[in-house]
Formats: structure tokens, sequence, C-alpha cells
């Protein structure tokens, strides 16, 4: 068994920097605790990073928007007929600019983390346009040990958008990396100074904290 830590965070030149691996068990938390300790630490601004993240489990990320967004609608589930299980945020919210990096390979709650982010107006997101999911599963265990793995409601952003039937979520500034910074990136050798996506991130946030 190898076991990562799924959440990791650094402040850079007054910008707070929180990489989200994955929202397994621990990461709600995880940015949660990120997030005060960089506001402690005097973060003007935060930039989460979701590349690569395949998402995880929703009590966590419920964890995390619950913190950051204000009061409101969050998540929306909706079975075959409509019927919709809602659930919402308090008024306590964090109101720093943010960006949220993101790639064709945030998915699930990853995707739908920075989705709710860019519809309360509360990040702008940077990267490139997600693959578009909006399903949710349930396992159902077999008598002989096989399983069925089922799609059997759909889940809605906090403006009730299905990302699966609009294709997935366009950035706000789209950036690519050259094939050297994806194998870089996917290698987990590429660096702050020499990854264009951060770059672009960096430069966006300072815009919103100059404001």
């Amino acid at each position: 068994m190898i076991q990562t830590k799924p959440v990791s965070f650094e402040l850079m030149q007054g910008v707070g920097y929180i990489k989200v691996r994955n929202f397994e068990s621990g990461s709600g938390d995880g940015i949660n605790s990120a997030i005060d300790t960089l506001v402690s630490e005097g973060a003007k601004g935060i930039i989460f990073d979701v590349r690569d993240n395949p998402g995880g489990l929703l009590s966590e990320l419920m964890k995390a928007l619950d913190k950051i967004l204000p009061e409101g609608d969050l998540f929306v589930s909706a079975d075959k007929q409509g019927h919709e299980n809602v659930r919402t945020s308090d008024a306590s919210c964090v109101r720093l600019p943010m960006v949220v990096l993101m790639n064709e390979n945030s998915y699930s709650a990853a995707e739908f983390f920075a989705a709710a982010l860019s519809e309360y107006h509360w990040a702008t997101l940077v990267g490139t346009h997600t693959t578009g999911k909006a399903r949710s599963q349930i396992n159902i265990v077999l008598s002989d040990g096989s399983a069925l793995h089922l799609s059997t409601n759909s889940y809605l952003t906090p403006d009730r958008t299905d990302l699966a039937k609009t294709g997935g979520l366009k950035p706000d500034i789209e950036t690519d990396l050259s094939k050297d910074e994806e194998r870089a990136f996917v290698s987990g050798t590429l660096s702050h100074d020499r990854d264009g996506q951060f770059t672009a991130a960096m430069n966006e946030i300072n815009v919103l904290i100059s404001k």
C-alpha cells in the first residue's frame, strides 16, 4: 500500500498555492487547514491546483466548498424523475482573490470544485478544457464476488449546469503545456518556473490582487 498526502501547500511571494491531488479521505480538512495557515501567514490570494486530480469523495468536496463559498446552493443531485437533493453552504466564506488551475484530467469532484468557484464568481479558471463528468455511481456486489458499477444519478452545479451535457468546463484563460512541460509534469519534475500554466495562474492572481 502506498499512501500519499492529498493536499500540499506553500506561500510564494504573498500568494498561497494549494495542490489538491485528489478528494479522497482527509482532503477536505487538508484544504481548509491549508487555507487557514496561508491566510495567517499573510496570503493575499490563493491558487488551487487540481490538474490531474481524478476526483474522490463528495463529503470531502463539500467540506472545502462550504468553507470557501458564501451562503447558497453547492451541489445538486437529481434522479431520473428530476427530483433534486440540494446541499448548501453557510454564510461563512473566504474572501480572497482565487485562481483554479485545471486541465483535461481534472475529473469528477475536481472539475466540480472549479465549476462551483467559477459560478459564484469566486475564482478565475486557468488551464485547459475539462472532460465533463456529471454522473454519480454505486457499487452492487454480487454473490459470486463480482460487482456492477452503475451510474444512478446526475449531479448539477450550483447554477444547475450538467457538465456532461455541456461537454466539460472551459477555462477563462486557456493555456496548455508544451510537450516537454507535459512530460515533466506527469513525472513530477516540473518546477514552477518552467510550468507555463502555473506562470499564467500567478500572473492572473497578481492582477486580481492589485485590483
